[in-house]
């Protein structure tokens, strides 16, 4: 006896074609076949159940997740910022105001002494052999028989940037070889030296030429000098570069 299951194509295809869209879950399909038998006998219709899963559907009607692709991660590197100077201008220190520079009140504020108002200017003469063209020399409140003061500042023309740099070593060597304290500091982000010896003296170079403050012995201890002499030194160079 032959038997024969005749399962339309057509209908197979709807099936297929159903379980093949987007969906993410599981379906049931319910396929009638008819068996025939040879004999004539009876058709008997039997269903059974095919379950259809979506490729995009686990096994156990869990959404199978996508990969996200991942780049690899780079640390930043840190960055370093530098200060910035204002450049170099041409100017005339030779020329400065005592009194516009720097006065009392200035004085008070950056160093914590009080001295009386006024200011005393007096002309260096020039000096080749170590490449000074000029100085002036300022005296606050003004000088006394000795030729100090309790504040002086002292504007020095160069030559050329070389000269007052080696200069600038010279005297820093100097007052180290006498004992002094020295150390680095930066004036209006120029670099500068502070010297402690017997009072405290600071010199910043601005190109051709070097702004010099020295204060007198027992006005300020050392802890408002280091850090009020680069404040006052700043006043005065701004106010040369301004007023020159």
């Amino acid at each position: 006896m032959r038997r024969v299951v005749i399962l339309p194509l057509l209908a197979l295809a709807l099936i297929v074609a159903g379980c093949s869209s987007g969906s993410t879950t599981k379906r049931t399909v319910t396929v009638v076949n008819t068996v025939t038998s040879g004999s004539g006998s009876q058709t008997t219709p039997k269903s059974g159940s095919v379950i259809v899963v979506s490729p995009s559907v686990s096994p156990s009607g869990t959404p199978t997740p996508t990969p996200t692709p991942t780049s690899p991660k780079t640390t930043p590197k840190p960055t370093t910022s530098k200060p910035t100077v204002a450049p170099i201008v041409k100017v005339d220190p030779l020329a400065a105001d005592c009194a516009a520079i720097l006065d009392s009140a200035d004085i008070k504020k950056g160093l914590s002494f009080t001295i009386a108002g006024g200011a005393i200017r007096k002309k260096d003469v020039a000096n080749p052999a170590r490449g000074i063209t000029g100085k002036i020399r300022c005296y606050y409140p003004k000088a006394d028989a000795n030729g100090t003061a309790p504040v002086v500042v002292a504007l020095t023309q160069y030559a050329s940037v070389a000269a007052a740099g080696k200069q600038v070593e010279v005297t820093v060597q100097a007052e180290t070889d006498a004992g002094a304290v020295v150390s680095a500091a930066t004036v209006n982000g120029y670099p500068a030296h502070v010297m402690l010896r017997a009072g405290g003296l600071i010199v910043v170079q601005y190109g051709t030429w070097t702004a010099a403050v020295a204060v007198a012995d027992k006005l300020a201890n050392s802890a408002v000098l280091r850090t009020g002499l680069p404040v006052v030194a700043g006043q005065v160079l701004s106010r040369v570069i301004k007023n020159g």
